[in-house]
C-alpha cells in the first residue's frame, strides 16, 4: 500500500506549490502543461488574490469594493476581508470567461468540453502572476527590514473614512516591475495555451476576444457608473502635490440619501460643466476612445449643510457659532488647516446647498469662485472613498530623507505642525468630571468658564453624575488624560457627553488663538536645545481645557506615531513651559524606558522613597520609579530650555513639592551645553552624574 499523500493533503499541496514555482520558472511550457493536467486548485486563486490586494489586478472587484465601503471608520479592514471572500468568485469568473472562449474557438477540435477547459484554465491562471507575486513579496521584505515604521507612517497619512491607494517610488523598482509585466504576459500566452490546448493564433484571439468582451460589460460600466477617479489638480487635500482620487459614484444616488453628510470629502464638478466624466472604453490596460469633457473636478470637505450659519473668522469654520470639527488627515500644518487672515463673513447655506472647503485651506485664493464655498448639491459627483498616497523611498531605505505626498516618519524640526484649537468632545468629558467631583485646581481660582459650567450642571440627574464619578474613580488621581483617551477613546473617537457647553466654545476659541503661537515657539525650542533635527510627531495639537485645573497640561501620542495632543489647563504663559515640557517627554520617553529596561535606575528608588514617605505633591502622581525620574529629569530641562531669571525660586519649588532630582538634573545639563552631542545620545551620562548620597542628605529634613 502506498503511503504517499492523496491530492489535498497538506504534503501534497507543498509539493504542488514547489513544482508550480520550479515549472513556471524554469521551463515554463512544460511546467503550464502539468499544472493544466494534474495541477492543484488552491494556489493558483492564492497567488493571483495576493498579487491583487498588494500590487495590481482584479481592479473592477477592487472598485465595487472600495465604493461599498468608502465612509465607514473601518473601511480599510472591511475592504480587505471582502476582497478576501469575493476574490475566488471573480477568479472563477475570469477563468470560466477564458474557458468559454477557448470552446468556442477551438474546443470542438481538441476534444475538450467547457467543464474541462474551465478546470484547467483554473489551474493555471493563477500562477501566470508569478514574477510579480515575486517581485511584490520581495518588495515587501524590504519594507519590512528597512522601514520598521512604515505603517505607521501609512496610517498617519490616511485620511480618515477612506482606503489609502500606496504608490513606492524607489531607484529601479519602476524597472523591476516593468519587467515583472513583460514576463506576465510572456507567461498567460504560454499558460492559455497549455490549458486550452490550442494554437498561439487562437490563444491570442481567445485573450483579445475575452479582454474587450470583459473591457465592455465589467470595466467600462464601473469605471462609469461606480467608480472613477480626479486629479486633486488644486492640492486641496493638502498632500504636497497633485495627488489622485477615486471617486464613488453612487454615494449619493440612493433616495435615502441624495446629500452628503457632514464631514464629508467630496468631488463636485465645475459650474454648467456637467459630472465632468469622460465617456469611451475603459479597459484592464487603460483608457481608449474617449471623448467628452475633460476629467476634472474640484475636491473639498462638507462642513455645512442646508439651515446651517458657517463663518470662518482667522482660518477657524464656525457652524452655528462654534467651532467645526475637523477631518482631515493629520499631517497638515497650521498654516493649512488655520492660514492667517483667513475669514468669510457669516452665511446661511440655503436649501439644495452645502458649505464645502479644501482641507488645505491656504488654496482658497488660487481657487476660481465658482469652487465654493457655498456649492449646488446637484453639482457633487460623488464621494471621494480613496486618497492616493506616494513615498519616495530611497534604494538604502526609508529613512528621514523620505519624501513625497504621503506622509514621513516623524517630521524635521523646522517642519513640525503646531496647531491649537478647541474640541468639544474634551470640554463635555470634564464638564461632567467637573460635576462629579473633580475640584483639583493649582491656581488661585478656578477659571471663570469652568465655574459657570459647575453651577450650570449643578442640577444633573444622579445617574449620569454618577457613570463621571465611577469614570474619575476608574483613572485615579491625577490620570484624567488616561481617561481621556483609554477609557473613552482617543480624538477624535470619543462622543460628546451631556451639556456640549455650545455658549462656551467662543471662549476656546479664544484660548486656543492665544497658544498656538507660544506652543509653537516651546516645541521649536525645546527640539533645538535637545538637538534634534527629527520629530516622533508630525503634528502637535494643542487644545486648551479651562476646565482642568490651572498650571496642568499632559500628552498623549497617537498610536500611528503622527500627532502628539497636548491638553492644556489655563495659565498665563502656560504655553512656553507646559507644551515644552510635555514634548520633553516624547523626546526623553524613550531612552528613559531602555535604560528602566537595564535596570540603571534603581540607584534613585530611596529617593523616590523619601518623596512617598513626605506625602509630597509628587508622591501624588508620580508613585513608580521610572516615571518619577523623567518628571524629574523633564522639570530640569525646561528650567533650562526657558529660563526667566526665577531659576533658583523654581527649583527651590520643585523640591518643595518632593521633586528632588530636578536641582541636580539642572547641574548636569550645565557640561551638556558645551558640548555638540545629542541630549538622547548623552542622557545615560547625565543620569550617572547625579550623586545619590549627596540628594539623600540634602532631603533628610522632609522625613517626619
Amino acid at each position: 500500500m502506498s503511503s504517499r499523500p492523496g491530492p489535498g493533503g497538506l504534503a501534497w499541496q507543498l509539493r504542488d506549490l514547489a513544482a508550480g514555482f520550479l515549472g513556471v520558472i524554469g521551463r515554463p511550457s512544460r511546467g503550464f502543461y502539468r499544472l493544466a493536467e494534474e495541477g492543484g486548485t488552491l494556489w493558483p486563486p492564492v497567488i493571483a488574490g495576493l498579487v491583487g490586494l498588494v500590487a495590481s489586478g482584479a481592479e473592477p472587484l477592487k472598485a465595487v469594493i472600495i465604493a461599498a465601503v468608502g465612509g465607514r471608520p473601518d473601511c480599510y479592514q472591511l475592504y480587505v476581508a471582502a476582497f478576501v471572500v469575493l476574490f475566488p468568485f471573480y477568479y472563477a469568473g475570469s477563468a470560466a470567461g477564458f474557458a468559454l472562449g477557448g470552446w468556442l474557438l477551438g474546443g470542438r477540435r481538441t476534444g475538450l468540453g467547457w467543464r474541462q477547459l474551465f478546470r484547467r484554465v483554473w489551474r493555471v491562471l493563477g500562477w501566470v502572476n508569478l514574477p510579480l507575486f515575486l517581485v511584490s513579496a520581495g518588495f515587501l521584505a524590504y519594507l519590512l527590514t528597512r522601514a520598521r515604521s512604515l505603517l505607521a507612517a501609512i496610517a498617519a497619512g490616511v485620511v480618515p473614512g477612506t482606503v489609502p491607494s500606496l504608490t513606492f517610488s524607489v531607484t529601479g523598482l519602476g524597472l523591476v516591475f516593468s519587467a515583472a509585466a513583460v514576463w506576465v504576459v510572456l507567461l498567460f500566452v504560454v499558460g492559455l495555451r497549455q490549458a486550452l490546448a490550442g494554437s498561439t493564433g487562437r490563444t491570442v484571439a481567445v485573450i483579445v476576444t475575452a479582454g474587450l468582451l470583459f473591457s465592455v460589460l465589467v470595466h467600462t460600466p464601473v469605471a462609469r457608473g461606480v467608480l472613477t477617479s480626479f486629479p486633486d489638480t488644486y492640492r486641496a487635500l493638502g498632500q504636497g502635490r497633485p495627488t489622485g482620487v477615486s471617486v464613488s459614484l453612487q454615494a449619493y444616488r440612493l433616495p435615502s440619501r441624495r446629500l452628503p453628510g457632514l464631514g464629508d470629502l467630496v468631488a463636485y464638478s465645475r459650474a454648467g460643466g456637467g459630472r465632468g466624466i469622460t465617456s469611451g472604453l475603459s479597459t484592464p490596460v487603460g483608457e481608449f476612445f474617449q471623448s467628452g469633457t475633460p476629467r476634472l473636478a474640484y475636491l473639498g470637505r462638507v462642513m455645512g449643510l442646508p439651515g446651517d450659519v458657517m463663518a470662518v473668522r482667522g482660518g477657524v469654520v464656525f457652524r452655528n457659532g462654534r467651532p467645526a470639527p475637523e477631518g482631515h488627515r493629520p499631517g497638515l500644518t497650521g498654516g493649512q488647516i488655520h492660514p492667517a487672515g483667513l475669514d468669510l463673513p457669516e452665511t446661511r447655506v440655503g436649501p439644495g446647498e452645502v458649505f464645502i472647503l479644501p482641507d488645505d485651506r491656504s488654496v482658497l485664493p488660487d481657487l476660481p469662485e465658482e469652487a465654493g464655498p457655498l456649492v449646488a448639491a446637484g453639482r457633487i459627483i460623488g464621494r471621494i472613498v480613496s486618497v492616493g498616497q506616494t513615498y519616495v523611498l530611497p534604494a538604502a531605505g526609508f529613512d528621514a530623507d523620505s519624501s513625497g505626498s504621503g506622509p514621513a516618519l516623524g517630521a524635521r524640526a523646522a517642519e513640525v505642525a503646531v496647531v491649537s484649537r478647541g474640541d468639544a468632545r474634551v470640554f463635555a468629558l470634564y464638564a461632567g468630571l467637573n460635576r462629579a467631583g473633580y475640584d483639583e485646581e493649582f491656581g488661585q481660582a478656578m477659571h471663570p468658564v469652568r465655574v459657570a459650567v459647575r453651577k450650570a450642571l449643578a442640577g444633573a440627574e444622579p445617574a449620569w453624575v454618577q457613570a463621571f464619578r465611577d469614570l474619575a474613580g476608574r483613572a485615579g488621581p491625577g490620570r484624567l488624560q488616561r481617561v481621556l483617551v483609554e477609557e473613552v477613546g482617543p480624538p477624535p473617537g470619543f462622543a460628546p457627553a451631556k451639556g456640549s457647553g455650545a455658549a462656551y466654545g467662543p471662549a476656546h476659541a479664544e484660548e486656543a488663538a492665544r497658544l498656538e503661537a507660544p506652543a509653537r515657539d516651546a516645541v521649536l525650542a525645546t527640539l533645538a536645545y535637545c538637538r534634534e533635527d527629527w520629530s516622533r510627531a508630525r503634528e502637535v495639537v494643542v487644545i486648551p481645557n479651562l476646565l482642568a485645573s490651572a498650571k496642568t497640561a499632559s500628552l498623549w501620542l497617537s498610536e500611528t506615531g503622527g500627532t502628539a495632543f497636548v491638553f492644556a489647563g489655563p495659565a498665563d504663559g502656560l504655553p512656553l513651559k507646559a507644551v515644552a515640557h510635555e514634548f520633553c517627554h516624547l523626546v526623553v520617553g524613550p531612552v528613559m524606558l531602555e535604560q528602566a529596561a537595564a535596570r540603571r535606575l534603581e540607584r534613585f528608588d530611596p529617593i523616590l522613597d523619601r518623596s512617598l514617605a513626605a506625602g509630597t505633591v509628587a508622591s501624588k502622581s508620580y508613585r513608580e520609579l521610572r516615571s518619577y525620574v523623567e518628571d524629574c529629569l523633564v522639570r530640569a530641562l525646561v528650567i533650562r530650555i526657558r529660563p526667566d531669571g526665577q531659576v533658583e525660586e523654581r527649583l527651590q519649588r520643585e523640591a518643595a513639592w518632593g521633586f528632588h532630582l530636578v536641582r541636580p538634573f539642572w547641574q548636569a545639563l550645565g557640561p551638556y551645553e558645551d558640548t555638540g552631542g545629542k541630549l538622547t545620545e548623552q542622557l545615560p551620562g547625565i543620569l550617572d552624574a547625579v550623586d545619590v548620597d549627596a540628594v539623600l542628605r540634602e532631603v533628610a529634613t522632609d522625613l517626619p
